[in-house]
């Protein structure tokens, strides 16, 4: 079947909206930011989220799904699985359904990120970060984003969902995702009224916290709905932890690119326990 995209120049617009908004929330973060950092600091810790980023990508992204799979040329539509065969006259419904599945999948494979031990081995290497800001959300090992996009593949292939509904996800959500890591000062009135439906910066700066209870919650992505379905949510304590990261993930040496890349081969987990019960639920 003939590639296929939602409209010409589809590719230059996801490229675009994901470059604007990586700038936009760097200028962002610099005017208004949650905590003070050095400069030179904060170009190093920077530079080393985002040459981890592209190694990632180089292997997840071009190696693998280009390469190996070549997934751009065979699955930007699929004449297969559950919602392909069902009787959707309206394509806007379809990207509706397919926007709210990739959300969902999104959630599961994060659950299983912190459910499952090799898996967590892997995904503490973006949780290791002990100062977040807007690189964070790039801060992922090679292997997550691989598994990451085999796992979306699967599901829009078994559920007859494009391919390409996946990258409107991200073009939909990317802002909001950029502010949930960012060193942004963000009021307590605006994350309140993106917290009913939206996976506020609160509430996912309170999944980066140290403490195991309060890391292993809020595994939403854009949306927050499948946490309070799934009864994983919990009410931030503050607008950020007191402290966040990995337990035994704290030192330098765990901050490097190779530190990161070697980290699930290193990394013996001993996650923190909370002290006191977990904050409650509304």
């Amino acid at each position: 079947m003939e590639q296929l995209l939602p409209f010409a120049g589809f590719t230059t617009l996801f490229l675009v909206v994901i470059g604007l908004s990586f700038m936009f929330m760097f200028w962002v973060e610099a005017l208004f930011p949650l905590v003070s950092v050095q400069d030179k600091h904060q170009i190093k810790h920077v530079s080393s989220n985002f040459g981890l980023w592209v190694i990632a990508f180089v292997f997840a992204d071009m190696v693998v799904g280009i390469a190996l799979l070549n997934l751009p040329d065979h699955l930007y539509q699929i004449p297969f699985g559950l919602f392909y065969w069902l009787p959707l006259n309206s394509s806007v419904l379809l990207i509706f359904i397919g926007v709210l599945v990739v959300d969902l999948f999104s959630y599961l494979y994060h659950r299983l990120l912190h459910k499952l031990p090799w898996l967590w081995r892997i995904h503490a290497v973006h949780h290791s970060d002990t100062e977040l800001d807007v690189s964070t959300t790039i801060r992922t090992h090679p292997a997550e984003l691989l598994l990451g996009n085999l796992w979306l593949t699967a599901a829009c292939i078994l559920l007859g969902i494009p391919i390409w509904v996946n990258a409107l996800h991200e073009i939909i959500f990317i802002p909001l995702i950029l502010l949930q890591h960012s060193n942004t000062r963000v009021s307590e009135k605006l994350d309140k009224i993106l917290r009913p439906v939206f996976v506020s910066p609160f509430v996912h700066k309170h999944h980066h916290s140290i403490i195991r209870e309060q890391h292993d919650s809020n595994y939403g992505i854009g949306l927050l709905i499948w946490d309070r379905l799934l009864n994983t949510y919990q009410v931030p304590c503050s607008q950020i932890p007191q402290v966040v990261g990995v337990s035994g993930m704290q030192d330098a040496k765990w901050q490097s690119i190779t530190g990161m890349l070697l980290a699930p081969f290193r990394y013996k987990p001993q996650r923190v326990l909370e002290p006191s019960a977990a904050p409650g639920k509304i």
